[in-house]
């Protein structure tokens, strides 16, 4: 039996660590001076030493990997679980740099990492250490001397709890790095959806609204049945559907906010399914494009009993759920709304979750979705 296989390409790879910071006795964990954010010391002339709790692979399209490993895992044994792992496999592309001539290359772990930037080998292992069902695929872009082109994010949070601040740099490509990624577009074997989701890096230090549009068109070009699920608002959004119908993805998940940055005439003509949500719930439109769409109560609820620890990765989690769903059940409008109450079942387990989308599991998905109201 062929197995449905996803795809799911990350542009923006990640280290997420989560950082804890004692408290100042007297100005607390940090203050305002001259328009700036200050960090205390933690003693007078000492060094700002936050603890490092926890390190882990990230990148939007890396969490919604992590849906399908929760529910891909030979040790995960609940009825959904068994059901997708009869059919669906699921690939993870991660594009990573390799080393300009000045770096001198590692030998360990080995030929294949050597290839690549110190940082950028660091998180193809912790991807390796966090993902066990789904295959790893790792392709590299051309060397670009000094330019940052690895992501270390943080998460800094007081050690008695509460969260201060959550980083995240862009990366940097040159045009070269996006050439790579269309060039392995063209020569690749994708699978029959295609998941794209998070900021886009900056080309020369620009944004570059139509890097997705032109991913999309490259990819349908190859396949054209393929179905493209996209999870990313404003301009890189609005380039897609201005592109032509070859460059516009076949579902949106997005939130409200993001939808309604859409100029109207365009969610006129766009004719595939936008699943948008918010803290109510999630509106799935199709062919229903109005103001007056999202004004009405939600087609699935979110659960009014909800214990929010946090809303970190609770997007990338509802777009992996509704992409499982939608390659479960279809996209009839049973289909939909089975998929989108999975998917909300998704992020209701990552906010109550002290770890976020480390703690989302196949089990403790399973048992919120009856929480989860159409």
């Amino acid at each position: 039996m062929d197995l449905q296989r996803l795809t799911v390409l990350e542009l923006a790879p990640a280290a997420d660590e989560l950082w804890e910071m004692d408290q100042d006795p007297q100005k607390g964990y940090l203050w305002h001076k001259d328009g700036a954010v200050v960090f205390p010391d933690v003693a007078s002339g000492a060094k700002l030493r936050p603890r490092v709790t926890a390190a882990y692979a990230s990148g939007k399209a890396t969490n919604i990997a992590r849906v399908f490993d929760a529910f891909l895992r030979p040790q995960a044994t609940t009825p959904l679980s068994r059901q997708a792992q009869k059919a669906l496999a699921a690939d993870l592309v991660t594009f990573l740099p390799q080393q300009s001539d000045g770096y001198r290359r590692p030998e360990v772990p080995g030929p294949v990492l050597s290839q690549f930037t110190p940082g950028g080998a660091y998180m193809a292992c912790l991807q390796a250490r966090d993902l066990h069902a789904v295959d790893l695929h790792f392709a590299g872009l051309p060397p670009t001397g000094e330019t940052q082109v690895d992501r270390r994010c943080a998460n800094l949070r007081g050690s008695q709890g509460g969260e201060m601040i959550n980083f995240s740099p862009y990366l940097y490509w040159e045009p070269s790095c996006v050439e790579a990624v269309l060039h392995y577009l063209a020569t690749a074997s994708l699978g029959k959806v295609l998941g794209l989701a998070g900021s886009l890096p900056l080309v020369q230090s620009q944004p570059d609204p139509s890097l997705y549009a032109s991913i999309i068109s490259a990819a349908r070009a190859v396949n054209p049945q393929l179905l493209v699920s996209l999870d990313v608002g404003g301009a890189p959004l609005q380039a897609c559907l201005e592109a032509g119908p070859e460059a516009r993805p076949d579902v949106v998940c997005v939130n409200a906010d993001e939808y309604r940055a859409i100029p109207q005439d365009w969610r006129q003509r766009f004719t595939g399914v936008a699943v948008v949500h918010d803290r109510q719930g999630c509106w799935i439109l199709r062919g229903e494009t109005s103001e007056v769409s999202l004004q009405r109560r939600p087609d699935v609820l979110t659960a009014p009993d909800a214990e929010v620890v946090h809303t970190i990765c609770a997007g990338d989690a509802a777009h992996g759920g509704l992409l499982l769903g939608l390659m479960l059940y279809g996209t009839t409008p049973e289909g939909l709304v089975t998929a989108v109450r999975l998917s909300q079942a998704c992020a209701l387990t990552v906010v109550e979750s002290e770890h976020s989308i480390r703690g989302l599991t196949a089990e403790a998905v399973e048992r919120n979705l009856p929480r989860i109201r159409t």
